[in-house]
């Protein structure tokens, strides 16, 4: 995780030194220490949890942040927790409704037999 966003943090700087940058309208006429330096980190997590009977739900989580390139690998880190543990709970939530349900549902066939 951390060597890719340094090596694209290292072939940014590569392409803006080149001047290939200065190609984007955006950007044309900057020099490379007047090039932006922010970039968007996305990061995701998912869950497939197995119900039974080739049932599954799936649990998925995806946060996106904008950070200096030098707080990047930072970042990065910081968004795949946040979304691996809001899968967790939500995972963690499911699994208590099913619960419930299974004791409902055997407490109701013992009432009926």
């Amino acid at each position: 995780m951390g060597r890719s966003i340094a090596s694209a943090a290292g072939r940014l700087r590569q392409i803006a030194s080149a001047g290939e940058m200065r190609e984007i309208p955006i950007l044309k006429g900057c020099q490379p220490d007047q090039l932006p330096v922010m970039v968007e980190i996305v990061r995701c997590f998912s869950f497939k949890l197995n119900v039974g009977n080739y049932e599954s739900r799936d649990f998925f989580c995806s946060q996106k942040a904008s950070c200096s390139i030098n707080e990047a690998e930072k970042v990065s880190a910081e968004l795949h927790k946040f979304c691996q543990e809001q899968v967790q709970k939500a995972v963690a939530v499911y699994q208590k409704v099913l619960t419930h349900r299974k004791e409902a549902a055997e407490k109701s066939q013992r009432k009926a037999g």
